[in-house]
């Protein structure tokens, strides 16, 4: 616990809160409020720095802040990309390329710390990071710039440092160095990689284990792509799943979704009930709950930056309070149980969020 709340750590929280704050500004109608995202967005980046100078210079380094520290990173970063591609700067490809990689080696990462094991890091990682960086920052400086007023004056330059040609060189070019880089993640991990094939460990209450561990593609499945292999807190990064899917083009379509939903619960319960029988009641390997329950939030909410930040917090929130019948539904054994209730906190946050939607003021403030 002490490590848990220690100072780089809240830094770490910090950079993960600055996220919303970071695109809910960049967002903004108003051109002086978008321009604080810049700082704001600097702040963060700034965190990432001295979080790790603190950790090495005071002795705070802990497994769980080796974990979260560079899933921030990630977080931050692809926020940013994701911004660029709906303001239409940058290539689509390029990012789902960098984030669809950077989820795969955070599986890996999350999976060792699970069982304790080091995880290598290249140096061409912490070149794909300062690469990364310098390019959104890039993006960033530029388009803010060309909004402030001094400015003006210079804003065919800028314009045509934005233009798509020049992003299209640069993303590409980040692109294929996060991609190598996640090539040289796995090569120098292989025995890792091979492990994940393979070993599970075992439930901390040996009376709960049932037969043989689940496949891999069940253990996918059921733990949202890793993430409930994370130290800590693995139903908030499942939401987070579910909502980096819900951010495909297409994916927030009341059809698309709703099949979405209908078919993750569907092949979630037996995915579920066969974690449970390996890992004890409930566990919290399991978040594929987490998923479809964010997914049943953001059903029906017009897919807004702003609106999307508030249904993950929405849900987080019933999720942890379960208000009825919630509770007693986890109780159940099995993954009815184990689906249901964060269906029933999805409901309720959903039914939060319409509420919300109905005063005019509040209308115009999310949309």
């Amino acid at each position: 616990m002490k490590f848990f709340f220690s100072l780089p750590n809240q830094l770490t929280y910090l950079r993960i809160l600055l996220t919303p704050v970071f695109l809910v500004l960049l967002f903004s109608p108003n051109p002086l409020i978008r321009q604080l995202s810049f700082p704001v967005y600097v702040l963060a980046a700034l965190t990432d720095w001295y979080d790790g100078w603190l950790a090495r210079r005071w002795g705070y380094v802990s497994r769980w802040g080796a974990f979260l520290d560079p899933l921030a990173d990630k977080v931050l970063t692809s926020a940013a990309l994701f911004a660029f591609l709906a303001l239409d700067l940058v290539p689509g490809w390029t990012v789902w390329a960098i984030v669809i990689r950077d989820i795969g080696i955070t599986t890996l990462r999350s999976y060792c710390e699970y069982r304790g094991e080091a995880f290598d890091t290249s140096k061409m990682a912490k070149t794909k990071t300062f690469a990364q960086m310098t390019v959104i920052f890039y993006i960033l400086t530029i388009f803010i710039a060309r909004e402030i007023e001094i400015f003006s004056p210079l804003r065919p330059i800028f314009d045509l440092l934005l233009g798509r040609a020049i992003l299209s060189v640069l993303m590409t070019l980040i692109a294929a160095i996060t991609v190598v880089s996640g090539i040289l993640y796995i090569i120098d991990n292989w025995s890792t990689v091979k492990d994940l094939t393979g070993i599970v460990k075992p439930p901390s209450n040996s009376a709960d284990r049932q037969g043989p561990p689940p496949t891999l593609p069940v253990r996918l499945f059921a733990s949202g792509l890793g993430t409930g292999y994370t130290p800590g807190a693995s139903g908030t990064f499942g939401s987070l799943i579910g909502i980096l899917v819900y951010l495909i083009p297409g994916f927030e379509s009341p059809l698309v979704l709703g099949a979405a939903i209908v078919v993750t619960y569907a092949l979630g319960i037996p995915a579920a009930r066969r974690m449970e029988q390996h890992y004890g009641h409930d566990p919290a390997e399991v978040t594929i709950d987490e998923v479809l329950g964010m997914w049943v939030t953001l059903l029906f909410i017009p897919k807004t930056i702003a609106l999307t930040v508030a249904a993950f917090f929405a849900f987080r929130i019933m999720d942890i309070i379960k208000p009825f019948p919630a509770r007693r539904i986890d109780s159940m054994r099995g993954g009815f149980g184990i689906m249901t209730d964060d269906v029933v906190a999805g409901v309720y946050a959903n039914i939060l969020l319409q509420l919300l939607l109905i005063p005019d003021l509040t209308r115009s403030f999310f949309l």
